[in-house]
């Protein structure tokens, strides 16, 4: 498994991270509703980097890059919609095509989890659809649950339709 470490987002990864965001563009499709051609465009990504640094810093998102011991980018892992009051909020994460299968995301997630105290996480939802076996596996190996009071919903996207199921984390 590579090495993993989690750290901050911050703006001077932003060509790095579009860079990442790019070259798994069709992967990470594969799994999600697309982001729109403009997520991939220079300055609206900018933007968008920005609004996540100042979310950030407000307290009402946690995000960080997964790296390896190079610097280079494996993932991304966020909290968002974060809520300083009652310590949650949702989480969601995406690997690399390259570093699927090594862990990755369990190992990102099992550290995020390790520092729930400091970053006064409490509790977390997230949300996967019933295809995505891998991402459904990382969330049950740490300790997340299907929330079985949030009923199943369809989601559609990439001309199909799948049932989304909700996890959820207690502190």
């Amino acid at each position: 498994m590579e090495y993993v470490l989690l750290e901050p987002l911050k703006l001077e990864d932003a060509y790095e991270l579009l860079s990442f965001e790019k070259e798994n563009k069709d992967y990470f499709e594969r799994f999600v509703p697309s982001r729109g051609e403009d997520f991939y465009d220079h300055y609206s990504f900018m933007h968008r980097m920005e609004n996540l640094i100042k979310e950030q810093k407000a307290g009402i998102g946690i995000y960080f890059l997964i790296k390896n011991n190079h610097g280079n980018i494996l993932g991304r892992i966020n909290v968002a919609e974060f809520d300083r009051e009652s310590g949650h909020g949702i989480l969601g994460y995406r690997i690399g095509k390259l570093y699927i299968k090594q862990g990755i995301a369990s190992k990102a997630l099992q550290m995020l989890l390790d520092n729930a105290d400091t970053l006064a996480i409490h509790s977390l939802s997230a949300q996967t659809t019933i295809e995505n076996k891998g991402s459904q596996k990382v969330l049950l190996r740490n300790g997340f649950v299907e929330d079985t009071s949030v009923a199943k919903y369809k989601v559609s996207f990439n001309n199909s339709t799948d049932d989304l199921i909700t996890y959820r984390w207690v502190r």
